[in-house]
């Protein structure tokens, strides 16, 4: 993520970011949505990014891991991303 400033933040309902892990999709569930002040639009998650593609849970949004993935709305993953997503429940 960026160092531009955040300037409002909106939650996001069944909206994921999806990335490739060693067998199956990473699956990271989106809490909000972060409009910056260059107009550009990020995902957060909670927890602590601890590398790229990890993450580590914590109690604060942070953006996506800096890693090339896509959002994605609950009704568009596929069925082993549904499944990658169960298994971390």
């Amino acid at each position: 993520m960026s160092d531009t400033k955040t300037v409002q933040i909106i939650p996001a309902n069944d909206w994921f970011f999806i990335h490739a892990g060693d067998k199956k999709p990473t699956v990271h569930v989106i809490a909000a949505w972060a409009l910056k002040d260059d107009g550009t639009t990020v995902g957060l998650i909670g927890g602590v990014q601890t590398g790229p593609g990890t993450v580590c849970p914590g109690n604060r949004l942070v953006g996506v891991p800096p890693v090339l993935g896509t959002y994605k709305h609950l009704r568009d993953l596929s069925q082993a991303e549904r499944e990658a997503l169960e298994s971390t429940s």
